[in-house]
């Protein structure tokens, strides 16, 4: 089977032997960084700036030797799961680097890779392998990332993977509309709007969709919707190629 390691909807470990999940990691501490080895785990990782993830602007009185604790931790609970020897996180010249086997598979760069393939597959015209590949990097984006999590790295993480989201979710709308189904469709770029609601592409997308399957009404009140969103959050409006696009609609 391989050791599975999930990052997205609540960490966890599939091992050889069994799965633990993160109630067995030394809490907040354990879970930041476990998931930061994990994510940068084909380099090493300084000591600086574990500790500036995990404690940010109070750390402990001794924060290598609390990092240290911590890391030991966490090599107690990948050798729980079967999922790598002493050396599954190993010390280097002042920082740490995870390795896991070289079977082991990473839900977080399932999904990158998954979404790289699915619009490969759309630019060639393959539906399916589009279909399943989307279907793979939706799945795994919805889950989110270390939810509630506010710190840079962190938030970068969730937006890549609000960005994935989005990218699968407009995928997936080509896909229905490639097969004639217009509900499906419009459904698809509703979630690709959802997952990134300031991202005027998709906004084009679910659009777009509509008019496609008849409803110009529905096309337009999209377009009022996106406007509505980037007056309020952003203080701007629709870009020219989005406001060109709702011209078509109104004068068509």
């Amino acid at each position: 089977m391989g050791t599975r390691v999930y990052l997205c909807g609540g960490i966890a470990v599939a091992g050889d032997d069994h799965t633990i999940d993160q109630r067995a990691l030394p809490g907040r501490q354990g879970r930041l960084a476990f998931a930061l080895l994990c994510v940068e785990r084909r380099r090493p990782v300084s000591i600086d700036r574990l500790v500036q993830l995990l404690w940010e602007e109070l750390p402990p009185p001794d924060p290598a030797g609390s990092l240290a604790s911590i890391v030991s931790k966490l090599r107690a609970v990948m050798r729980r799961a079967g999922a790598g020897g002493p050396d599954v996180i190993s010390a280097t010249s002042g920082a740490y680097q995870m390795r896991l086997p070289t079977d082991a598979t990473v839900d977080l760069e399932d999904a990158r890779n998954a979404i790289d393939q699915a619009e490969g597959a759309r630019r060639r015209g393959d539906v399916e392998m589009a279909w399943a590949t989307a279907t793979v990097a939706t799945a795994i984006a919805r889950r989110g990332f270390l939810v509630g999590e506010t710190s840079p790295w962190a938030l970068t993480i969730q937006r890549e993977l609000e960005r994935t989201g989005q990218r699968g979710f407009d995928t997936l709308a080509w896909v229905w509309t490639a097969r004639g189904d217009g509900v499906l469709a419009t459904a698809m770029a509703e979630q690709a709007v959802l997952a990134t609601p300031l991202h005027e592409p998709a906004w084009r997308t679910l659009m777009a969709t509509y008019a496609q399957f008849g409803s110009r009404a529905d096309a337009v009140r999209a377009y009022r919707r996106c406007q509505r969103v980037l007056r309020e959050q952003l203080g701007i409006g629709p870009d020219a190629e989005t406001t060109r696009l709702y011209t078509q609609f109104i004068t068509s």
